[in-house]
């Protein structure tokens, strides 16, 4: 069956299963009237935010049934979650792929970053899909606000809060002994507001055959599972704030490199612990201050070996101060000024022996660390048509030494719902500690304290609207990408000790600058006599400047187009049937191309009240004609692979959810 058969098919069936459907009362799905915190320091309706948003609502959380951040993810356009052999759920903003690590899109708790100190990457498992009031999605360079990893992007995960005492329950089960479970609870008290949370869950794939990436003849079994528990607690008393998050999440990957004699079908363990104290709250009638303390706790332990008998630990920590003021200079004029301090520290990455637990390599990560110290200043203009930002953020690293990343913004309002935007940005990655110090103690592969940071930069025009029971965002950008930093096994490289890479060992290193061109559309619309629905879509057309020896480059991995379409309704006051279908389109492997593909889930919930609590009843079908979804397998270049599974087959699951 090709691509067009199966998309016909798969619209077809979409289409069927809405057809003969009446529907009443629905809930709207825009939720317009919410100040998006992801984009400025103060609040922002989405028509004036000085960045590129989409606002994922809970009433579309719910509606669609998506069990997970990452599946609510893949429904903005411009957004894709990925996995690669050594991790999963890996979200990628503009296509701009996450290597080994997933360090260039930030992910932020309640507007608190929080990201492994050591390899950079953050961690979309750490909240459930149940906590979630929403989600916004600032897409493209956030440096400006956010400092180092919102090179291309920044996720922020808005906890659930309440004026009124509420409580939620839910579990569920599904193909293959998969179970999870959970609950939270959120209300206020005077100047006393709290959500705490907690969730477990085991979300199990069938088996599936493998082909080793070093030794194609060699076949195995892959269990493909990810386990996961978190728990949240939210506290706030007049302007204080007190958020502690802490997460473990056990999946099975395929190996340090994607071989069972690296560890393909051993577990993977992540976990780590977030705690912060934030002030937020008005000085004088002018000036507001915003000012707090990080502690962020990371762990990774991940096996290296077949009989999983030489195990990696990964363990480090950041501590950061902020403080951002806001001063209002005149009724349409304001300042923000601010200041980070922040200081990284790689505590190990040794292998180990778990039989004997004792330290086998310490690759020279232990106890290794940097400061970052950076202010930022960026001026506000609000006048009834017209809105604009200008600022900078001036860092300085102790080892790249200093970078500037200046943004500016224009907001032409023709009224409340309707505005072109003009976007200026630049944003950079810090190198993490791996990839300055990392040193395998065969010398095979070795960090560079030389290293610049990951620059990228982007022009974007964007067009919003709201009219009738429609919202539209569209808009065109370009964006130039530099010193993406790889692995490297150039000559001419020089190794930490000054002398030359005569043996063509494995080197970290920049590359040159490529660039790309994209447009992003996304169409909601909520209408309660027919349905709510939404299209994303994206495409996206990036260069080949990147190319190296091998014809490895950025955009060789990437769809140029992607779209997905969501379609809901609720009738009689107690059903929801909703379905979405994702479709991605043809991209190169390292070997061969790998054809379109889509993937279809659908939803049934059904709602009552036992005397006063309201229940849910939620069935779903993941992927329901079971397509086999494949990415290019991009990082290991010395690999046999052309791709490897995405992990989603077709599951069938029930979940109950009860509300106090």
């Amino acid at each position: 069956m090709n691509i067009f058969t199966r998309l016909k098919t798969g619209l077809i069936l979409m289409t069927l299963w809405f057809a003969a459907i009446q529907v009443i009362g629905q809930q709207d799905l825009l939720s317009l009237d919410v100040n998006v915190k992801v984009a400025s320091t103060k609040g922002e309706k989405i028509f004036k935010t000085p960045s590129a948003v989409t606002i994922i609502s809970k009433e579309q959380i719910e509606n669609f049934n998506f069990s997970s951040i990452s599946e609510a993810l893949e429904t903005v356009a411009g957004v894709y979650v990925t996995r690669t052999y050594l991790k999963r759920n890996l979200p990628t903003s503009r296509g701009i792929l996450q290597d080994q690590y997933a360090n260039k899109v930030l992910i932020l708790i309640n507007g608190i970053p929080s990201w492994n100190a050591v390899t950079g990457e953050g961690n979309l498992d750490r909240i459930g899909i149940h906590d979630v009031e929403r989600i916004e999605v600032l897409k493209g360079p956030a440096s400006v606000l956010y400092g180092t990893n919102a090179y291309s992007g920044a996720i922020n995960i808005v906890l659930k809060s309440s004026d009124e005492m509420q409580m939620e329950a839910h579990m569920g089960y599904g193909s293959n002994a998969s179970i999870q479970g959970g609950g939270n609870a959120s209300g206020k008290a005077g100047d006393f507001s709290l959500f705490v949370a907690g969730n477990g869950g085991d979300v199990r794939q069938p088996a599936k055959l493998w082909q080793d990436g070093a030794k194609p003849q060699e076949e195995g079994i892959i269990d493909d599972h990810i386990a996961s528990n978190n728990f949240t607690v939210h506290a706030g008393y007049q302007s204080h704030s007190l958020l502690i998050n802490g997460f473990r999440v056990i999946e099975s990957y395929l190996g340090v490199s994607p071989t069972f004699a690296a560890g393909a079908n051993n577990d993977h363990i992540v976990q780590g612990t977030t705690a912060n104290y934030t002030f937020d709250g008005a000085v004088t009638d002018k000036i507001g201050l915003r000012a707090g303390v990080t502690y962020d706790y990371g762990h990774r332990d991940l096996s290296r070996k077949k009989a999983d008998d030489v195990r990696a630990k990964i363990t480090g920590e950041r501590i950061n101060g902020f403080a951002v003021s806001n001063i209002s200079l005149t009724d349409v004029i304001s300042l923000d000024i601010g200041a980070d301090y922040e200081q990284r520290t790689s505590m190990e990455y040794s292998n180990y022996d778990p039989i004997k637990d004792s330290i086998t390599e310490e690759n020279n990560m232990k106890d290794k660390s940097v400061s970052e110290y950076s202010v930022f200043g960026q001026l506000n203009l609000n006048m009834e048509k017209i809105s604009a930002v200008a600022g900078a953020r001036y860092t300085n690293n102790e080892f790249f030494g200093s970078n500037v990343s200046p943004r500016a913004t224009v907001v032409y309002s023709f009224n409340e719902t309707n505005s072109l935007k003009l976007l200026y940005g630049e944003s950079f990655r810090a190198p993490s500690l791996f990839e300055l110090y990392f040193e395998t103690a065969s010398k095979t592969v070795f960090g560079n304290t030389r290293l610049d940071p990951e620059r990228s930069r982007s022009i974007e025009f964007a067009y919003l609207t709201s009219f009738s029971d429609f919202f539209i965002q569209a808009l065109v950008y370009q964006g130039w990408y530099s010193d993406k930093i790889f692995r490297s096994n150039d000559s001419t490289l020089l190794l930490p000790d000054g002398t030359p890479n005569v043996n063509k060992r494995s080197v970290y290193d920049n590359g040159v600058e490529f660039t790309a061109n994209g447009i992003e559309l996304e169409v909601r619309y909520a209408n309660p006599d027919i349905l709510n629905a939404f299209l994303s879509f994206n495409y996206l057309l990036g260069n080949d400047e990147d190319k190296d020896a091998d014809e490895n480059y950025n955009f060789k991995y990437v769809p140029e187009q992607t779209l997905t379409l969501g379609l809901s309704k609720n009738f009689a006051e107690r059903f929801n049937i909703s379905g979405v279908l994702h479709y991605m389109g043809e991209t190169e492997g390292p070997k061969e191309k790998i054809g379109a593909q889509q993937m279809i889930n659908l939803n049934l919930s059904y709602r009552h009240k036992l005397n006063d609590l309201q229940v849910q009843h939620s069935f779903v079908v993941k992927n329901l004609l079971d397509e086999n979804i494949e990415i290019p397998e991009y990082v290991n270049r010395k690999s046999s692979l052309n791709a490897i599974p995405y992990g989603t087959y077709r599951y069938l699951g029930y979940t109950l959810t009860v509300k106090i």
